[in-house]
């Protein structure tokens, strides 16, 4: 089995390192009019004019997308629903063909909103946040108008009540129908993590893949269907699972990061105003090269589960761990995969 393995992950990092990105996580305002409890970002929640892209940015930027064919754009910000010029930035957008994608809180999301976003044939990313007593609201509403098949409501998993938690998935499954996206927080930015809310973390992802296992849910996510998908497919011996140079994210002033989670500035590889193709490509590089080196790290060498897991979600760079180990997702990520062969098995005798 790993010698299969190990063939499959040498052409695949030979194809990775020489990808180019195709999505991007557009970052159109830094303000933003809520603080959920399991964002990592420290978003500005004061609004002024100097939290949003200009109508020459966006134009920029889009230039920049197309000639880079970078077709797949999420809209994200803050809170993107809030941008003064949503109207103009899609329409510019749609002049590309970009497949459009927005996440929301969903507090302003009305029916003018929905009809704009249909009429651009933008897919919607809610965020859905169980402290809230109103998050229903934008379910009600994205029903009515008959947009679930361009609608996913995502959860992240932090330290609310697990049992409360897995309540709502029930009722957004059962009651309204929504595809459902299940993540487990990032120990990045304002978050920490502790011992105990890992355990529940861990516990939230076998929960997410149960159902699917036995109720027939969908629940997708980087620590459930993803993790699946690994075990019985070895589908994350491609990356394993990590989209980094390939997902890139954009800020409003146009610095460019290898992955949507990173925030440091230590960690911006070029900028859309000011690009200079030879050091992008070189600092991208550097990124995919520690991607794929980690797995031969101390911590992993005698991992059972190591070229599945690949060292866990590379925003460990922002750890200062020396080898680049994710602690926290290497820890789901072993639980879940053993929970998984205690059933089926596949890697018993490996």
């Amino acid at each position: 089995m790993y010698e299969k393995i190990k063939d499959i992950l040498k052409i695949s990092k030979d194809r990775y390192m020489h990808s180019a990105p195709d999505s991007v996580l557009l970052e159109i305002t830094k303000f933003c009019n809520k603080k959920c409890s399991f964002c990592y970002s420290d978003f500005s929640l004061q609004d002024h004019e100097d939290n949003y892209l200009s109508i020459k940015q966006i134009t920029d930027v889009a230039k920049f997308l197309a000639e880079k064919q970078i077709k797949n754009v999420v809209l994200s910000g803050g809170e993107p629903l809030t941008f003064p010029l949503l109207q103009q930035l899609l329409s510019i957008f749609s002049e590309y063909s970009f497949n459009i994608t927005i996440i929301t809180n969903g507090i302003l999301l009305t029916t003018d909103y929905l009809n704009l976003l249909m009429r651009y044939g933008c897919f919607v990313k809610y965020s859905f946040d169980m402290d809230d007593e109103n998050s229903y609201a934008p379910l009600e509403l994205i029903r009515q108008l008959n947009y679930q098949d361009r609608a996913v409501v995502t959860l992240v998993y932090y330290k609310q009540d697990i049992n409360h938690f897995f309540y709502n998935i029930e009722q957004i499954h059962s009651k309204y129908g929504f595809t459902i996206e299940l993540n487990n927080a990032v120990g990045t930015g304002s978050l920490s993590i502790d011992g105990e809310t890992l355990k529940r973390m861990l516990d939230a992802s076998k929960r997410a893949i149960e159902l699917n296992l036995k109720a027939g849910y969908k629940i997708s996510g980087h620590s459930t269907l993803a993790l699946i998908n690994s075990y019985f497919q070895m589908k994350s011996i491609k990356s394993f699972n990590c989209s980094i140079c390939k997902l890139i994210k954009v800020d409003i002033y146009g610095n460019i990061y290898p992955c949507p989670l990173f925030c440091n500035e230590g960690n911006i590889i070029g900028n859309i105003f000011n690009f200079n193709d030879k050091s992008f490509i070189e600092q991208s590089f550097f990124y995919k090269q520690n991607l794929f080196e980690r797995v031969e790290a101390t911590e992993c060498k005698h991992c059972k589960w190591k070229y599945l897991c690949g060292g866990g979600c590379m925003v460990s760079m922002e750890f200062k761990n020396p080898s680049n180990i994710n602690p926290h997702s290497c820890y789901i990520n072993k639980g879940v995969f053993e929970y998984l062969d205690s059933i089926f098995h596949l890697y018993a005798s490996s």
